[in-house]
């Protein structure tokens, strides 16, 4: 099974960036494909190695990084898309759907409230959302 992991915004070396990387190497060692869609030269790109593909957003909306992703999608036929940070939810969802990934899949690292109105928009593009808390 092949698995995306998108990670365009995370820059910094913290615990979802840890969780990336652990997931990673949890997935391959099962016998898994696991890439890492993350930006080139960051704390997470040097960590997974070879499994990353350079990949940045920096809007939540762009049109540009919605067919970046999706250009990537196309080559790699994932089975399982998984987005894991907030710029990325639209942008990955998007690029799942379009892509006609079987699984688009989010975790939810961060328990701040979410809008009834952005709840729908987001279930729409995931097939599975992954809470970290009760929150």
């Amino acid at each position: 099974m092949t698995i995306l992991q998108a990670g365009g915004s995370l820059h910094d070396w913290g615990g979802i960036e840890r969780y990336v990387l652990y997931l990673a190497e949890g997935l391959g060692a099962r016998g898994h494909r696991s890439v890492v869609a993350c930006p080139p030269g960051s704390p997470l790109a040097m960590r997974v190695g070879d499994r990353a593909v350079p990949l940045s957003f920096r809007s939540r909306y762009s049109p540009l990084a919605v067919a970046r992703l999706l250009r990537l999608v196309c080559g790699l036929r994932p089975d399982v898309l998984h987005a894991h940070f907030s710029p990325e939810y639209r942008v990955a969802g998007l690029a799942g759907r379009l892509g006609r990934v079987p699984k688009v899949v989010l975790t939810r690292h961060v328990a701040l409230k979410w809008s009834p109105r952005r709840v729908r928009g987001i279930l729409a593009l995931y097939d599975h959302i992954i809470a970290t808390s009760e929150a």
